[in-house]
């Protein structure tokens, strides 16, 4: 299989990947966060973020897996478009929670 990889662009092993949302440098690593539904090369299922890591060159990615899954009432349908920011040492991620269905209560 790997010889239908791609070799420019970034693809985790399996699922859909959309909208990079968090470029960022935190002085030792390059990060690349996105729009990620493991279960679904579609993208149909709940959205999370995934994330890739370059230390060295930012050509040689890695992928470290979910990074942020939907957990709380304001992300219950999924984890959506936002922004990285490195600080101090630490890496901040804004994203904005999606709810299709206002009147759903509890996390499912």
């Amino acid at each position: 299989m790997d010889e239908f990889k791609q070799q420019i662009h970034l693809e985790p092993l399996r699922g859909w990947l959309n909208d990079p949302n968090g470029l960022c440098f935190d002085g030792r690593d390059y990060h690349v966060f996105f729009q990620y539904s493991p279960e679904d090369p579609l993208g149909r299922t709940k959205r999370c973020w995934g994330h890739f890591v370059s230390s060295d060159d930012s050509e040689s990615w890695s992928f470290t897996g979910i990074t942020i899954k939907p957990d709380i009432p304001e992300d219950i349908d999924g984890v959506y478009s936002g922004s990285a920011v490195a600080a101090d040492g630490t890496i901040h991620l804004f994203y904005t929670g999606n709810v299709e269905k206002p009147e759903r209560k509890a996390f499912q």
